[in-house]
């Protein structure tokens, strides 16, 4: 199973899912807008919430991925998720994943949570490349990408999919 730590800023912590979190992971991964990039379909009641959460530690086991809440600290309220995914346990590429609520869209909070996922990658000193993937339609997440100096990056595999990478 992979371990990443809870990871705090000045502004945020990344910390693992409760059940306490339910209902406003609800909110946030039941917006249709707001999931429309995503490869599942949005959250319809709270038992879907709270499956979410109960999976997160099969998933980590079985898969090498790791799923953490994003609260902000002032707040205290779930903003959105992060996502780590590895192929294999000590592997030096991670894949990198993020969903912010649709009221925290235009903020500039993507594009922190993104450099505080680099800097909790880059203080586990483990990792040397991230990739992430993104719709070819989610401008806003390739803008996000690009400020914090990924390089995209030619695949065929998925053909609605940019793949972007940064190396360090």
């Amino acid at each position: 199973m992979i371990e990443v730590s809870n990871y705090e800023s000045s502004l945020f912590l990344f910390r693992d899912l409760e059940e306490k979190d339910a209902n406003q992971l609800l909110k946030i991964y039941s917006d249709k807008e707001a999931m429309k990039y995503r490869r599942n379909p949005p959250m319809i009641d709270i038992e879907d919430a709270l499956n979410f959460i109960s999976n997160q530690k099969t998933e980590t086991a079985k898969h090498y991925k790791l799923r953490k809440g994003v609260t902000l600290k002032v707040e205290q309220e779930l903003i959105g998720t992060v996502m780590y995914k590895y192929k294999k346990k000590n592997d030096k590429e991670c894949i990198i994943g993020y969903s912010i609520g649709r009221a925290y869209w235009g903020k500039g909070l993507g594009r922190r949570i993104v450099k505080n996922l680099i800097d909790s990658l880059r203080a586990q000193g483990k990792v040397s490349i991230i990739k992430a993937w993104v719709h070819i339609e989610n401008i806003g997440s390739q803008r996000v990408l690009e400020i914090n100096e990924f390089s995209i990056f030619q695949q065929d595999e998925f053909p609605n999919l940019y793949l972007y990478i940064k190396i360090f």
